[in-house]
């Protein structure tokens, strides 16, 4: 244990030398008081949280694609225990929890440094604020991600005993063993921390590869989605959009631009980006850069002597294992753009496959070796097309006329030139409202940051369940809302002895 909270302590020092390479491998160690002792230094704290969080598939891949798969929308044969809803504290995904813990524990480092230096080290009052509220929302939004995939997310009882484990200070031995909060508590500390980064952050947006005022509003909104307070909500998003032209963000016609610019593009909002160091797609995550081989199922295979493509494209799966939305995904324009054909990883292994190419792109192999090289594995955790299919949403929840609630998302679709993306008709029932906008959750951000999951659990199906009830059950899958998450990880509950007993139930 002792060597563990000695390797944190020394995870915390990792700083980038500019904010424009957040994943710059440091060279040497700093003593850290020296090295938060003026305005530079604490820039490069709060950057430094990025570097900690931003390489891997923590916050990627490792998420998106077990979400999807626990879905039941689209699968990978690795992620089977979700589909199956099958955890143990044992065999618990670690990957999100480590590399969450690891930015909480940056941004605590960033918070406790600054907060002791004198204001007349920084240009203003003002711009230490804007450090600390930067470093105090990722604290909050880390919280939030442990959360929604580890602790009873989705249960309106603010007194059930399992929330998240909120640390805010840096690891030390004297805070290792840390209680969960209630769910109550766990929503009131995250959103302390995310309303602090509102009213201090910057107002001027600068870049989507960092956290700003408008993707701290667009992200509780989120949240306040998944608690059922859609009004709260919908009144954020009309912040966001307010903020959108000042800030330079918009849609972009051609979809396909889109993804080749990936973390370049002025539709992201708040993007994943990996600095050119030579290992980019190393960096990226073994899933991430593995699409052909992770999200593959029932696809198209192709060899380099003489082989053959089958079937075409628009019949060919991409990992979708729902049959309905099978039908609904594939007849939509954009699934010829947002799907394509990666390569197998291996040198010896000369198969391609059709899979989701807006993430994987031409995979680990081509993309690598391709020229010019392919290495753009860029994470969406918010881009503008999400802000109008959850205005859309939080209208339909909020009892807008049918016309009125599809109304953002037709407003998003006509901005796209390439695929033209044809209005869509008043719908006659309340059921098609909500079809409409669960299909264009999937259809626009399938495997970008679990979006769809999320919907899929409070948005009904004409079954007269939820879309998650209703996709698991055309997999013959149960759904058991206490397994709508991952237990604690073993470690965790070993390590810290506060945790006794306190595991998700029929989890441990």
């Amino acid at each position: 244990m002792k060597n563990k909270i000695l390797l944190i302590l020394s995870a915390v020092l990792i700083f980038a030398s500019c904010e424009d390479f957040l994943n710059e491998k440091p060279r040497h160690k700093w003593d850290a008081d020296a090295a938060v002792s003026t305005y530079d230094g604490a820039k490069k704290a709060v950057t430094g949280i990025y570097g900690s969080v931003m390489t891997g598939d923590g916050l990627g891949m490792d998420m998106t694609g077990r979400l999807c798969t626990k879905l039941a929308m689209a699968y990978a044969g690795t992620f089977q225990n979700d589909l199956y809803a099958s955890y143990k504290s044992t065999n618990s995904p670690t990957a999100l929890w480590n590399t969450a813990y690891s930015g909480i524990n940056a941004a605590n480092f960033a918070i406790e440094k600054i907060s002791k230096l004198s204001d007349d080290i920084f240009p203003s009052a003002k711009a230490k604020n804007e450090l600390l509220g930067e470093a105090i929302f990722l604290r909050g939004y880390f919280h939030s991600l442990v959360m929604l995939c580890y602790c009873y997310w989705w249960t309106d009882d603010d007194t059930s005993p399992y929330g998240v484990i909120y640390r805010n200070q840096s690891a030390s031995p004297i805070n290792t063993n840390i209680p969960r909060s209630t769910v109550g508590e766990s929503w009131k500390q995250i959103f302390d921390d995310i309303d602090f980064g509102i009213q201090n952050m910057s107002e001027t947006f600068t870049t989507p590869r960092k956290v700003s005022q408008i993707f701290a509003k667009a992200w509780k909104a989120k949240l306040l989605m998944v608690r059922g307070e859609f009004e709260d909500a919908e009144d954020l998003i009309d912040d966001c959009f307010d903020a959108l032209p000042a800030a330079g963000i918009a849609m972009q016609a051609d979809m396909a631009e889109h993804f080749n610019q990936a973390w370049d593009s002025k539709e992201n909002i708040f993007v994943r980006y990996l600095e050119d160091d030579g290992n980019r797609t190393a960096n990226a995550g073994p899933i991430m850069t593995r699409g052909a081989q992770y999200f593959a199922v029932a696809a198209t295979w192709y060899t380099a002597n003489g082989g053959y493509w089958y079937p075409y494209q628009q019949n060919a799966t991409c990992g979708l294992v729902n049959t309905e939305a099978q039908v609904w995904m594939r007849a939509d324009p954009r699934w010829k753009v947002v799907t394509g054909v990666s390569r197998h990883p291996l040198a010896s292994y000369t198969t391609y496959h059709w899979t989701f190419t807006k993430l994987f792109r031409k995979g680990e192999y081509d993309g690598y070796y391709g020229t010019p090289k392919d290495e753009k594995y860029a994470i969406y955790f918010m881009r503008v097309p999400e802000l109008y299919i959850m205005k859309a949403e939080c209208l339909a929840h909020n009892g807008a006329s049918y016309a009125d609630a599809i109304a953002p998302i037709n407003q998003m679709r006509a901005q796209r030139t390439n695929p033209v993306l044809p209005q869509i008709a008043t719908p006659a029932t309340q059921q098609e409202v909500w079809d409409i906008i669960y299909q264009e959750y999937c259809k626009e951000l399938i495997l970008e940051n679990g979006c769809e999951f999320f919907a899929a659990a409070r948005i009904p199906n004409n079954s007269g369940v939820s879309y998650l009830e209703a996709s698991r059950s055309n997999r013959s899958q149960a759904t058991d809302f206490t397994k709508m998450q991952w237990p604690i990880p073993s470690v965790e509950m070993i390590n810290n002895l506060a945790l006794a007993g306190m595991q998700n139930p029929g989890q441990d």
